[in-house]
């Protein structure tokens, strides 16, 4: 039996360990010790990130959401954030890894790719606390009409360097800030130079979806891809144009619930309420003044018709061209 290079070492780890970690493939091996008594010190075990396993799983804020995310119905949108707690990955060598890794909080690469994962902790909430620790964040923020998603001033607009900002994503970032210890420096229009700002507005109009219509939305990416500010903060499209200038961060997933009565509430309904069901959109006098509307816009276009050669209301007494004229009207409405 030809077993290939490299490989023998990981085997005769698991013979001696008895477990059954996948140690990753050739093109990505993970690390079977840690680099110092230090790094072991600082782990919450000693063979965390050895070998292949959701080394995530057990910790407190994997632990903590996931008894409450697994018990609520429908899922919260933040547990979208701790996908990452049940994948399995492993702490590898950058020079000898060739499949996807990043490099962690004590600057050791990682790789859920070297277990055959998809990397959901890269996008969460966990890692980008630890990315941005005591960090200057330059953040320019962007006014979402409603307030109920995105950021939102109550004097409209986005040009505003003040603690007015609220809604779900200012929230998220003051969240985020508190627990890294970053430092938000809300950044203004005018703290970009002026030919940089030209070009944006330039950039934002050529790719608007309205002719000649700014984009706001576009012109804070275009300054992000620059690198004149740290992070723009709404709710934005992901369009090619904008994906193509910076990196989009997804912080909550778009739910949407289908709600129907459930079969005794529809079986309970007399034929008198299932017919009032029909006109239930309107009210009874909204009803009426939608008929009177379209009748006596038939009678116009009947009078109209009826000065015309060869119309359809040429011919025929008064009284009958206006009873037809009604009862197209309202069969009009009625579809």
């Amino acid at each position: 039996y030809i077993m290939q290079s490299g490989a023998w070492w990981r085997a005769l780890l698991l013979a001696a360990s008895g477990a059954a970690l996948y140690m990753g493939p050739d093109s990505c091996p993970c690390l079977t010790t840690h680099a110092s008594e230090r790094l072991r010190s600082l782990l919450s075990s000693s063979t965390y990130g050895l070998g292949c396993a959701p080394h995530d799983v057990d910790l407190s804020k994997c632990a903590n959401q996931r008894a409450l995310c697994d018990t609520v119905a429908p899922r919260p949108s933040y547990c979208s954030h701790y996908k990452h707690c049940s994948r399995s990955w492993c702490y590898v060598k950058r020079d000898e890894c060739s499949v996807l890794h990043m490099t962690g909080e004590h600057g050791i690469a990682y790789s859920y790719a070297a277990c055959g994962e998809i990397d959901y902790y890269t996008q969460s909430l966990q890692h980008l606390e630890v990315a941005l620790q005591d960090a200057v964040l330059r953040v320019m923020y962007r006014h979402n009409s409603g307030g109920w998603i995105g950021a939102f001033h109550p004097l409209g607009g986005s040009d505003h360097r003040d603690e007015q900002w609220h809604g779900p994503f200012p929230r998220l970032l003051d969240q985020i800030s508190t627990s890294s210890g970053a430092v938000i420096n809300i950044t203004a229009e005018a703290d970009i130079p002026e030919p940089v700002r030209r070009n944006a507005a330039a950039f934002a109009t050529s790719k608007s979806n309205y002719s000649k219509v700014r984009s706001a939305f576009t012109e804070c990416v275009f300054y992000a891809g620059l690198g004149y500010v740290d992070l723009c903060l709404g709710e934005f499209i992901m369009s090619l144009e904008r994906s193509a200038l910076a990196s989009f961060h997804a912080v909550r997933p778009t739910n949407y619930y289908l709600i129907v009565q459930t079969a005794h509430a529809r079986n309970d309904k007399s034929i008198s309420s299932h017919v009032s069901a029909v006109l239930a959109p309107f009210t009874l006098r909204l009803w009426v003044l939608i008929f009177v509307a379209a009748i006596g816009a038939s009678f116009l276009l009947a009078a109209q018709d009826r000065s015309a050669a060869g119309g359809d209301f040429e011919t025929g007494s008064l009284p009958v061209l206006s009873g037809r004229a009604a009862w197209l009207g309202a069969m009009g409405v009625l579809g």
